[in-house]
């Protein structure tokens, strides 16, 4: 077992922290082993100079700020675990619409549908550290899920790269 009985940061940090640890973590490796490749995608889908398609990501970028905005009171008023699971199930689903679109408004609506969901889930497990810990504890949750997400944005790209190295139609 990695984390033995007797390890300090295992006495301290719930189960269910460890839980959302691992489970953002592979977040954050799954999204940006896609984000990074999703324009060439697009723009060799649709036909489209990469110029053209960077405009996608304005959308995505302003959905996401006004979801950031309200997310919070969201959270408050349906529930952390609610809103973090329909921002995960969410993007599943956003990246599955991806395979099937095909058209550059279709490209622009998953775009906004990936905004709007992405917060749900950070924004969501921020909160609930926030419940679960006071003062150095929480200090140290907050370090351990910034590491173990930091983890995933460093390793995911690397990942997406080795795959698309295997064939470019993988997965």
């Amino acid at each position: 077992d990695f984390f033995m009985e007797t390890s300090p940061a295992k006495s301290h940090f719930p189960r269910q922290f460890w839980l959302m640890l691992g489970g953002s973590a592979l977040s954050s490796l799954g999204t940006t082993m896609i984000w990074p490749f999703l324009l060439i995608f697009v723009s060799s889908r649709l036909n489209l100079p990469l110029a053209t398609v960077t405009s996608l990501m304005t959308i995505n970028s302003v959905a996401g700020l006004i979801s950031s905005i309200l997310v919070g009171s969201t959270l408050d008023r349906f529930g952390r675990k609610r809103i973090i699971t329909i921002g995960i199930f969410g993007s599943g689903l956003v990246y599955l619409g991806y395979l099937g679109a095909s058209q550059f408004w279709e490209f622009a609506l998953l775009m906004g549908l990936s905004g709007l969901f992405g917060p749900l889930h950070r924004v969501g497990v921020s909160a609930m550290i926030a419940d679960m810990f006071e003062g150095d504890q929480r200090r140290q949750a907050y370090a351990l899920f910034r590491t173990a997400t930091n983890i995933g944005f460093g390793t995911g790209p690397v990942l997406g790269g080795l795959a698309l190295q295997v064939s470019y139609n993988f997965g």
